[in-house]
Formats: C-alpha cells, sequence, structure tokens
C-alpha cells in the first residue's frame, strides 16, 4: 500500500530551496512504474504529498495508456524513487506538457509551476538540491538519487 504521504525537505548550499519540483517514481509490480512531478517547495523547502493525489496522478496514466500501466496502490512495487528536477528535466517537462495538454488533463497550475521552478533554476535559486524526506503510514523504501 501506498504511504500516506511523502513528507519531503529539499535544501540547496544548506539553505531551504523554495520554488523546487520533484519527480515521484512510483514503482510498479507489473507493467510501468509510475512517474508525476510535484511542486512548488514552501519557503522552508517543504512539501508533502498525499497518497490520494499519488493514485489520481496514476489513474490518469493508466487511463490515458491502459496497456501499458496497471493501478498505482494495487501494483505497487513497495519502493518510491524521489528526485529533485533540474533545469533540463524541467524544459522537458514543459515540452511533454505542451504536446499532451490536448489529450491529458493536467492538475491546475501545473504549467505554472514548471515555469516558475525552471525561472528558479535560472536565477540561481536552484543549484545543487539536497533532499530527505520520509514516508508515513507504511513501510516503504524512499530512494533519493543525487
Amino acid at each position: 500500500m501506498l504511504p500516506t504521504s511523502l513528507e519531503l525537505s529539499i535544501e540547496d548550499r544548506g539553505r531551504p530551496c523554495a520554488g523546487a519540483v520533484v519527480k515521484v517514481k512510483i514503482y510498479a509490480t507489473r507493467k510501468n512504474n509510475f512517474q508525476s512531478i510535484w511542486g512548488p517547495t514552501d519557503e522552508r523547502g517543504s512539501l508533502t504529498i498525499q497518497r490520494e493525489a499519488l493514485i489520481e496522478e496514476g489513474k490518469k496514466d493508466a487511463e490515458f495508456a491502459m496497456m501499458d500501466f496497471g493501478q498505482p496502490e494495487l501494483d505497487f512495487a513497495g519502493q518510491i524513487e524521489i528526485s529533485v528536477m533540474k533545469k533540463e528535466a524541467i524544459e522537458r517537462a514543459l515540452k511533454g506538457y505542451a504536446e499532451y495538454c490536448r489529450y491529458i488533463t493536467f492538475r491546475p497550475g501545473y504549467e505554472a509551476m514548471l515555469h516558475d521552478a525552471l525561472a528558479a533554476c535560472e536565477s540561481g535559486q536552484i543549484v545543487s538540491p539536497v533532499i530527505s524526506g520520509r514516508a508515513i503510514g507504511e513501510v516503504v523504501t524512499l530512494v533519493f538519487p543525487r
């Protein structure tokens, strides 16, 4: 079962990192893994993602490509990978948004969130982010790649 929530904290050069976005990859036992983008972090560099929101995003993937995805909660393999998105990854996400926004319903504010995070990267606000966090409510493996 997915955790009740993910509580994340991002620092950059020893200071809280506001305005960052993260990619969350939910590993699945069958078919493809689920990936979604969340943020921005608040002024303390904090971000909380609720189970229900993760499930809803996963269901959207499954509805769009039902042969490629199972169910996010039923097929959860017990591991979640979370990484801070840097400039190049945010630019790719914006291109993906532009290509698929006619076919997929994105969360309100999704595009603006990505533009704001890109601006934070370009301004030098996000340079060397370091992420930490914990899963609430379930025992899962959290991976924070560098």
